[in-house]
């Protein structure tokens, strides 16, 4: 597997979608509508087909801002950004799994007319558009996944931790930031980590209490649901596709990469050095 770096990897690789017939997703599926930052190039000569970032657990569109720039001038196509449910601007809903986020992403690409999209999506969004590939193909022209695998993923009890955490600080009524940092560091002494956790905070109107916009009853629920990998039976998605795996993170050990192959029989695997919140933190 080649070492490339991230712009290299994005840039060059843009697979071509394949035409196959497995189930579309249901549509008995409760959806969410999903806020959205849209980035247009700055010139005429554009690609027709948009690429779509779905973000990872605890994060948000507003962590993509400077890298979906950088791509809609480099690919010279549009770029949208999307905040998932549960996460964001985004409305909450109590049912979190991979066919309801892949139906969410969906309902977007219908409600702009976008009949095809190269989709990309870190950890968590991986498994989204990972899920959408497979149940509905014909939508994407091609597909990136970003550190993350499909299988199922290590329960590690940090994440709760961290939810704990942050209801912890929402139950306290801190009004500024430094005094939930203080909070989080009980628990997380990674600043990074810290810092991107607490870039979900908001004050709410008519309180000086500072709140998460993420949906924490709800992930903290379904985190269960968030590690499983339940594809399509006998599903495949054959159109070219871009696994980018951190050599710093275990979410994409060699061990899966049969498993990658057996879904995505065309899919190349790249490295970077760098962890599996590097996306999030915006180290490129």
């Amino acid at each position: 597997m080649r070492s490339l770096s991230i712009s290299q990897q994005l840039v060059s690789r843009r697979a071509i979608g394949a035409h196959l017939t497995h189930r579309p997703l249901h549509r008995f599926l409760s959806t969410a509508s999903l806020a959205f930052d849209h980035y247009p190039p700055k010139t005429t000569n554009t690609s027709s087909t948009p690429l779509v970032i779905c973000h990872g657990l605890f994060g948000s569109k507003q962590n993509w801002r400077s890298i979906s720039k950088t791509l809609a001038q480099r690919l010279h196509k549009d770029v949208y950004a999307l905040d998932m449910r549960n996460h964001g601007e985004s409305s909450h809903h109590p049912e979190h799994n991979y066919a309801a986020m892949a139906k969410d992403v969906t309902d977007f690409l219908d409600s702009k007319g976008i009949n095809q999209a190269d989709l990309m999506g870190h950890s968590m969004g991986g498994k989204v558009v990972m899920t959408l590939a497979l149940s509905s193909p014909s939508r994407l022209s091609s597909l990136t996944i970003v550190d993350m695998a499909p299988s199922n993923t290590y329960a590690n009890s940090s994440y709760q931790s961290y939810i704990q955490a942050m209801k912890e600080i929402e139950s306290t009524g801190v009004t500024k930031v430094p005094e939930a940092d203080k909070i989080l560091a009980k628990r997380i002494p990674d600043i990074s980590l810290r810092q991107f956790l607490l870039t979900n905070l908001k004050h709410v109107p008519s309180s000086p209490a500072l709140k998460f916009r993420i949906n924490l009853t709800a992930l903290g629920e379904h985190l269960e649901e968030i590690w499983k990998w339940n594809p399509p039976p006998g599903a495949q998605y054959t159109g070219k596709t871009l696994f980018i795996a951190g050599t710093k993170s275990d979410h994409v050990p060699k061990s899966v990469y049969p498993k990658i192959m057996e879904y995505f029989p065309n899919a190349e695997i790249e490295l970077v050095n760098a962890g599996h919140w590097w996306v999030n933190l915006e180290r490129l």
